[in-house]
């Protein structure tokens, strides 16, 4: 068979077997190392191939479609909003760096006093959805150093934890839709790099800056990045305010999006109820104190007093450890989660087992494991019971217990659905609106690092060439670059440990 006046059937029939060995090693019970191992190989020899054959520029699996494909888009963008987007771009260089770059920028104006407000209800958001940060004390330093502060602050707090503290997990996970996160992941890839890619082709255009070309990346079958190529030379001729709104422009339409699915996700999950008719216990770990308690498929009706409608009504209860529980075979007090030893110092406790009570008192979580050590000294003996038993432990040098703990769910509840079909269709557009938002913080924060080949690299590059010279201004970026890929490479030590 000629190749040659088959291409699109051997391209479609390629691609199609690419999908189907994909998704069935995805779905397949294979460990996470060698799904992910398998499905690097399937996509990089599906990537070349598919290069080859549709005459596109490849290189070792990643195929890199040029076009000029969201160019009537961009050109309409930047005809009728371009105060409104140079504005938005703006202000983004602020969010992306804090109000002190905001006032190096801008001076003590009217633009950067709006910029704070903007930032303080960019931030209001992480305090109101507690799950996404942890501390206020974050939404601190982003509000001075900005999303590049937090990125940078999260790579090197973990950094060192890894090095510090056993057992700590990885910083980064590679994103393999099938793999690491669910398929569905792949229309929200498609979503945060198609609008990244667009806001730096619209800032481009309005700042008159030629866009040689725009297009996707490919690795196999699989779309991993978007591009807008712009005239280098011409770029670097402008001034730098301009060069820095092309540049951040990327994230800074990250961070909006970030805001809007955040929203849209926020007033999706409320309708859940509507979907379903109850919440039931879908599993039990079996060496757990809830297994004799609790049975899958059994009805929960309340939880601590408050009727259950649907399984995010649990989500801030279970974050206690402990449940008051009014199900379909009673009322039971239910331990949902358990403090488990992932790593030892101390002598009286071994890796592997779950605390259960400290110094007389119950916990259920580690806050009352803080709380129920917190008032004994270095060198003091207190009583733990473990699933072996009651033990005298002794408290270390800082009247710690000094051992790492993990908590470990010990109950998994589900939605029942009042229809199948209009149920996991309304999942399936939740999940994707809901890594949509989450991976277009990652990407808006991710990409402001200086790390190379990211946008943050090339405004600290066109900052420092500024106030150092571009020789001097070069080498410091470059140092700032290794640093930070230093770091990263430590956040993903423990993969390979």
């Amino acid at each position: 068979m000629d190749f040659q006046k088959n291409k699109k059937f051997w391209i479609t029939a390629v691609s199609i077997a690419a999908t189907v060995m994909f998704f069935a090693v995805a779905f397949s019970t294979f460990n996470d190392w060698i799904k992910l191992g398998v499905s690097v190989v399937i996509l990089g020899f599906s990537g070349s191939i598919l290069g080859k054959l549709s005459g596109q520029e490849h290189h070792y699996g990643f195929i890199i479609v040029r076009g000029v494909s969201g160019f009537s888009q961009m050109r309409f963008i930047a005809k009728h909003y371009a105060g409104l987007s140079k504005g938005l771009a703006d202000f983004g260089l602020t969010l992306s760096f804090g109000v002190f770059y905001g006032w190096r920028l801008f001076g003590l104006s009217k633009k950067l006093a709006i910029h704070a407000i903007g930032i303080v209800l960019f931030y209001l958001l992480f305090l109101l959805q507690p799950t996404l940060f942890d501390s206020s004390f974050l939404v601190a330093i982003g509000f001075a150093t900005g999303l590049f502060g937090i990125g940078f602050y999260f790579l090197a707090q973990h950094a060192y934890a890894i090095l510090t503290v056993p057992a700590t997990p990885p910083g980064v996970i590679p994103i393999v839709p099938g793999v690491t996160v669910p398929w569905e992941v792949v229309f929200s890839l498609i979503i945060v790099v198609v609008v990244h890619e667009l806001a730096h082709g619209v800032l481009c255009l309005i700042e008159k800056l030629k866009v040689k070309s725009s297009g996707l990346l490919l690795f196999g079958i699989l779309p991993v990045g978007a591009f807008v190529e712009p005239d280098e030379k011409k770029m670097a001729g402008l001034k730098k305010i301009l060069q820095l709104r092309i540049l951040g422009a990327g994230s800074t339409s990250n961070a909006l999006f970030f805001v809007l699915f955040l929203i849209l996700g926020l007033g999706l999950s409320q309708l859940t109820p509507f979907f379903v008719q109850g919440v039931s216990v879908k599993s039990v770990f079996e060496n757990s104190t809830a297994f004799a308690l609790l049975a899958p498929g059994e009805k929960i009706f309340e939880a601590d007093g408050t009727a259950i409608r649907s399984v995010q009504d649990l989500v801030q209860p279970t974050q206690k450890g402990v449940l008051n529980l009014k199900t379909s075979e009673g009322v039971k007090t239910i331990r949902v989660s358990e403090l488990e030893v992932i790593s030892s110092a101390n002598a009286d406790l071994a890796e592997g087992e779950k605390i259960y009570s400290a110094a007389g008192k119950a916990v259920y979580s580690l806050a009352d494991l803080r709380q129920a050590v917190s008032s004994n000294k270095a060198g003091d003996t207190i009583f733990i019971t473990t699933q072996k038993g009651v033990k005298n432990v002794r408290l270390d040098g800082n009247g710690k217990l000094g051992v790492t703990l993990a908590v470990r769910e010990m109950v998994e509840f589900q939605n029942d659905a009042r229809n199948a079909f209009l149920y996991g269709l309304f999942s399936f557009i939740l999940l994707v609106v809901v890594f949509t938002f989450t991976l277009n913080f990652i990407l808006a924060t991710v990409n402001l690092l200086p790390l190379f080949l990211t946008d943050g690299q090339r405004i600290f590059l066109v900052e420092l060439q500024d106030a150092f010279g571009r020789e001097q201004g070069t080498k410091i970026a470059f140092a700032l670059g290794l640093i930070t890929v230093g770091l990263l490479l430590i956040n993903a030590l423990p993969w390979f440990t």
